[in-house]
């Protein structure tokens, strides 16, 4: 009996998503909605990730520079988002399915 409930429900994952394999059973364990791992890694949030995380803190400590208020605190929390939207974006290419928690994550975090 165990195994016909393995097989079911792979078969229910495989008609929910479209696909079955580790990634998506990984993110399905994770709580992820079948939607969700269905769309896998969006490309406009890796963009919006780049973007918020990434090019908006660098911005900021250019123009505090150029004030005179820029601080340690500031330049060690820019260069903290900006790794974090950069290993977003390099998992998001290099892993796709098994990163779309953390875009998903980072985006929604923005």
């Amino acid at each position: 009996r165990r195994i016909e409930d393995t097989i079911d429900d792979a078969i229910g994952t495989l008609m929910a998503v479209g696909r079955y394999d580790p990634a998506v059973r990984l993110n399905l364990d994770r709580g992820m909605s079948a939607r969700v791992a269905r769309e896998g890694v969006s490309f406009l949030r890796l963009v919006i990730i780049g973007t918020m995380w990434g090019l908006i803190p660098i911005e900021l400590v250019r123009v505090t520079q150029l004030d005179g208020t820029c601080t340690s605190s500031l330049v060690v929390g820019t260069v903290v988002r900006v790794l974090a939207a950069g290993s977003a974006v390099v998992a998001g290419v290099a892993f796709r399915d098994l990163a779309t928690f953390v875009v998903g994550a980072l985006f929604w975090a923005c």
